[in-house]
């Protein structure tokens, strides 16, 4: 079994709830205000992503979930009540990078996040 660095933290506003490419363009604006590139939707990691997000949303689960990582080699995820995507490597993964990205309102009323990346380079959970 592969085991991906498991982290809570960076924070995307969000300002409405939608579909994986509506996600990730918030990921991708919450970079720009950093100055940093865009990451670049991959199918496969989106439907993952949605999917890990849902059933965390469904169970109200605030953990990695464990399981099929289809085809990611980190994850990111994490939960909150506010309007706001939240997971780790958002600001530490490399401009170009694959990833999915997707949040679901849980039953509780928290919003449960997942980044998926695909990334050649080592990553950091945070900025340093």
């Amino acid at each position: 079994m592969t085991r991906l660095p498991i982290c809570f933290a960076a924070v995307c506003l969000l300002q409405s709830f939608g579909s994986s490419e509506d996600a990730l363009h918030l990921v991708n604006k919450q970079r720009a205000i950093r100055g940093l590139g865009p990451l670049v939707r991959d199918e496969v990691l989106s439907e993952g992503a949605d999917k890990k997000a849902s059933k965390a949303a469904e169970t109200s689960y605030k953990g990695h979930l464990g399981g099929y990582k289809f085809g990611a080699n980190y994850e990111g995820i994490g939960y909150d009540r506010r309007r706001i995507f939240r997971a780790c490597y958002l600001y530490t993964a490399k401009a170009g990078s694959k990833v999915g990205a997707a949040i679901v309102k849980g039953r509780d009323g928290l919003n449960y996040c997942c980044l998926l990346i695909k990334s050649e380079s080592r990553l950091q959970p945070h900025p340093r």
